[in-house]
């Protein structure tokens, strides 16, 4: 059995899509090249829909005010100091005001992130901009809008083909995208959306121990 027919069934490709968003880079390259190598169709349609912490920081501002609004404190931080370009921080950084850029600028001053703890950060970031692409509160980027029947339609494309270019793709789903993705239709996205709000709340504990570390930290290098 190949590892894409589980997927080639409604519900199917957003489920493979949020294994691939939600995988680290070096898993995420993996993944693609396997895709890649069974169905180049399937391959180029999850590139194209697939959401990147560099697309998300793209976006204007107010819309990525839509998504940081969501995150704890020191998940902003932490993403604050990711590899990105100084206007790509300093716009992360616009995202907050008030009290809490200064709790914000804080926890940069005191707590450098690892790499797994920004990479968790930026699977966190992901996932809730997609939660909101999903509930259709963003709607700027159409391109990464998941069509309830995409399965059908990239069945539709001939996968013998040696080369079925991104612009294929991206024009046959196209005709078939709405205005923006609404309430959930069945079963399946709403068990999504509880995933997608345990891991959230997940996060929030995993932050709460880190700020408990940190005032650790603080009172053994007074004592």
């Amino acid at each position: 059995m190949s590892m894409l027919a589980r997927y080639k069934k409604t519900g199917g490709f957003i489920q493979l899509l949020a294994i691939v968003e939600s995988a680290g880079q070096v898993k995420q390259e993996k993944f693609l090249q396997l895709i890649q190598e069974e169905d180049q169709v399937w391959a180029e349609a999850i590139q194209s829909k697939m959401l990147t912490i560099r697309k998300i920081i793209s976006w204007d501002l107010s819309v990525l005010t839509l998504v940081t609004e969501w995150l704890p404190d020191l998940a902003i931080a932490m993403l604050a100091q990711g590899d990105f370009t100084p206007e790509a921080q300093a716009k992360i950084m616009a995202t907050v005001t008030g009290m809490r850029l200064k709790r914000v600028e804080r926890m940069i001053a005191i707590k450098k992130p690892t790499a797994g703890e920004l990479n968790t950060v930026l699977v966190q970031v992901i996932t809730q901009a997609r939660s909101l692409i999903s509930q259709g509160i963003i709607k700027t980027d159409s391109s990464v809008i998941i069509e309830s029947n995409i399965e059908e339609t990239l069945a539709q494309i001939p996968i013998s083909s040696p080369s079925a270019p991104m612009n294929t793709v991206s024009s046959i789903t196209a005709t078939t995208a709405p205005a923006f993705a609404g309430e959930p239709k069945n079963e399946l996205e709403l068990l999504r959306r509880k995933v997608i709000q345990l891991k959230n709340e997940n996060n929030q504990l995993k932050e709460k121990l880190i700020q408990t570390e940190l005032k650790l930290a603080k009172i053994k290098k007074i004592a």
